[in-house]
């Protein structure tokens, strides 16, 4: 979509990092400090909400899986639009990347067909990140020539086989589902180990 004018409404759908402040985008963090509205997910750190303008509106919209206190989509999707057709600069922020497991694509549809204008900033993503801080390499010449990121709310939807051949799989939104994760791993050939 293209650049919109300072009069003009906008959302920037913005990936926070993982919750360091230090790991926000410089992008990201400089739309933090013009917004006029910031709609906020759970997983944000209240640091990088902090760098709002004391004058910007702050919208909390959690949504996490499994919490019946979740922000319906719907909900969402409707605040972005009637922000951003009140002519405001709107920063719809997300934990870590929004394009991973960020449930961004709803809103973008969303905007698009109200005919909202956006961009979308990436963040930096705990797949990715989580790992380097404690210095496990997600590949290695010789130990890891691939990777793969799965969400894991549903493994009954998975393919176990398929993911037993993976070098070093990155295991997201997993807690609830980690001993059936792990077993079936196993009894399709990975090592406990």
């Amino acid at each position: 979509p293209p650049a919109s004018s300072s009069t003009d409404g906008s959302v920037a759908l913005v990936g926070a990092g993982p919750g360091d402040l230090d790991l926000c985008t410089l992008k990201g963090r400089d739309l933090i400090c013009k917004a006029e509205v910031i709609v906020t997910d759970e997983l944000v750190d209240k640091s990088i909400v902090a760098l709002a303008p004391t004058s910007c509106k702050i919208i909390e919209m959690g949504k996490r899986g499994g919490k019946a206190d979740s922000a319906p989509q719907a909900d969402i999707n409707a605040v972005l639009v009637e922000e951003c057709s009140k002519g405001q600069q709107v920063v719809r922020l997300k934990g870590g990347d929004p394009m991973v497991f960020g449930r961004v694509w709803p809103e973008i549809e969303a905007l698009e067909a109200a005919g909202c204008q956006y961009e979308v900033i990436p963040g930096v993503t705990s797949a990715l990140s989580a790992p380097a801080a404690v210095n496990i390499p997600i590949t290695h010449k010789e130990l890891s020539r691939h990777f793969v990121v799965v969400s894991c709310h549903k493994p009954d939807e998975m393919d176990f086989a398929d993911l037993a051949r993976i070098d070093t799989i990155i295991i997201l939104m997993g807690t609830r589902t980690l001993p059936i994760i792990s077993s079936r791993l196993m009894d399709a050939g990975l090592p406990p180990s």
